[in-house]
């Protein structure tokens, strides 16, 4: 993904308001669902309406390539860390 956009990404969502409601956001999706693009893509569309980004078709893309490639399961107490970890670094 584009380094700036996800520092502004990261900036935004370390507003604890927007921290709670994304985290909601991502703890609704099953593992099965955080696997299927068209649901990552939901996701990522939606977090980036909440946050006020446009972003581009390639910038989805990519964003999509990566919560898929991450094999996250947002029930798991590790994953979760992995995620805040991701998003606060």
């Amino acid at each position: 993904m584009n380094e700036q956009l996800l520092q502004l990404f990261r900036g935004r969502i370390r507003n604890p308001r927007a921290w709670r409601t994304i985290y909601r956001a991502v703890h609704s999706y099953s593992p099965a669902a955080l696997q299927n693009p068209f649901a990552v893509g939901e996701l990522v569309d939606w977090i980036a309406a909440y946050l006020h980004i446009r972003i581009t078709a390639r910038e989805r893309a990519a964003a999509i390539r990566w919560i898929v490639s991450q094999r996250l399961n947002p029930h798991n107490h590790r994953d979760r860390g992995r995620i805040a970890a991701l998003l606060y670094s």
